[in-house]
Formats: C-alpha cells, sequence, structure tokens
C-alpha cells in the first residue's frame, strides 16, 4: 500500500458549485427569482455590487415569507449535498430596527412531494454574514425525519428555496 494523489477507492467526493446570480447576456438582471412557498413572485430583483461581491437585491415587504429561487440549478439528484452543506451570503438593511431578526427556514422539495425545512440562525443586520446550512436528518426542524427519507427526497430534488427574508418589517434584503 503506497500513497496516491487520487483516491480510487471511494465513489463519494466533495463539488462545490458556484451559482451565478448574474445573468451571462444582461449584467444588470439577475438569475434568481423571488418566491413564495407556492409560487413566482413578480419583484424587480436587481444586481449590486457590495465588497467586491455581486449580490442580488430586492425590495421585503412587512411580514413578508419570501425566497430567492434558481430557475436551473439546485435541482435534481442532489444526493451529495447529504452531510453536507448549502453556504450563501445575507446582507440586509433595514429602516427602522424595532424587533428582532427573523429566524427563516431553508426549503428543499424534494421526491414524492416531500418538503424538509432547515432553521437558519437569525443575521445581524447592515452585516455581510455567510450562513451554513447542513443538510442532514439531525438538521430539519419537522420532527420524527428518518435518514432514508431525507436521502430519497435528495435523489430527485424539485426546488431549493434560500431564504430572502431576514427581518419582519419592510427591508432591503
Amino acid at each position: 500500500m503506497g500513497i496516491a494523489d487520487e483516491c480510487q477507492s471511494t465513489i463519494y467526493y466533495l463539488k462545490t458549485y458556484q451559482i451565478s446570480v448574474v445573468d451571462e447576456t444582461d449584467n444588470m438582471k439577475s438569475t434568481l427569482s423571488l418566491a413564495t412557498e407556492g409560487s413566482i413572485v413578480n419583484a424587480d430583483v436587481n444586481v449590486t455590487t457590495l465588497n467586491r461581491m455581486v449580490m442580488a437585491n430586492v425590495a421585503i415587504g412587512t411580514n413578508a415569507n419570501t425566497y430567492w429561487q434558481h430557475p436551473t440549478e439546485l435541482e435534481g439528484n442532489l444526493l451529495g449535498l447529504y452531510e453536507s452543506s448549502i453556504s450563501f451570503t445575507v446582507y440586509y438593511t433595514v429602516t427602522a430596527q424595532t424587533v428582532q431578526p427573523s429566524s427563516p427556514s431553508l426549503v428543499i422539495y424534494g421526491f414524492n412531494n416531500s418538503v424538509y425545512r432547515f432553521p437558519v440562525s437569525p443575521v445581524p443586520v447592515a452585516n455581510q454574514t455567510r450562513v451554513d446550512v447542513i443538510i442532514s436528518e439531525r438538521h430539519v426542524s419537522e420532527p420524527d425525519i428518518s435518514r432514508k427519507e431525507l436521502l430519497l427526497a435528495l435523489v430527485d430534488v424539485r426546488k431549493v428555496l434560500i431564504p430572502a427574508t431576514w427581518y419582519p418589517t419592510e427591508h432591503q434584503s
């Protein structure tokens, strides 16, 4: 047995996917849509740059429960996400800080119309924050989810909704 640069004894590989938020044909247009758990919301999604990071930007109303959704990425067989994480960067601003930030969830729609919510900790206002959501049955908000159920859901993911609502009153996300 020797040392090699490539491991050939495993079928598991770590992959990183970078999802672009900018449309390749129009640099001022975002590839992301704003959605609720039921449908796409018609909203003006802008592209902005903050600290050399390109981000999608939208105005969110009071008590909105909205998410970012990419039309083509994060669908299909995402079994490789199990015990891994979905990471994204959050930055939002509010006009008046009157209440505590929201505690949203990342939502995965999977095989056989299954829906799994992964709670996300609140993030501070006006602070660029990286959020890592671990995809595991131990991190799902629904009780008594088995490993088998989650793995079946990840084999055929219909959509992944990333939280856009971070504050219960009007804010820019």
